[in-house]
């Protein structure tokens, strides 16, 4: 375990101590937990850049081409989600 002292800069920037930082390779994003006066940071992983919309509609219309859907199985599925929809429904009104 590495131990430092960190402060917060006029600027409202928190700075961690050398030894910290070179232990932390890379990491740029924390989680932060703050209870009373104490805080942890806890290394998380940057999300995954967002697709574009565009770049998600090309590639679910790449799959349609490989294997079309129909209009009739879409309005099959449909109707069976409402189904199972109105089932969970009664069922919960049932038990109450």
């Amino acid at each position: 375990m590495t131990i430092g002292v960190a402060r917060i800069s006029a600027e409202g920037h928190l700075i961690l101590p050398p030894e910290v930082i070179d232990k932390l390779e890379g990491v740029d994003q924390f989680l932060v937990f703050q209870r009373n006066d104490t805080l942890l940071l806890k290394r998380i992983a940057p999300p995954a850049p967002a697709k574009r919309l565009s770049e998600i509609a090309d590639r679910l219309a790449a799959l349609n081409e490989i294997d079309p859907i129909t209009p009739e199985e879409v309005e099959a599925e449909i109707q069976a989600y409402r189904a199972e929809k109105r089932a969970g429904k009664l069922k919960n009104a049932n038990s109450a």
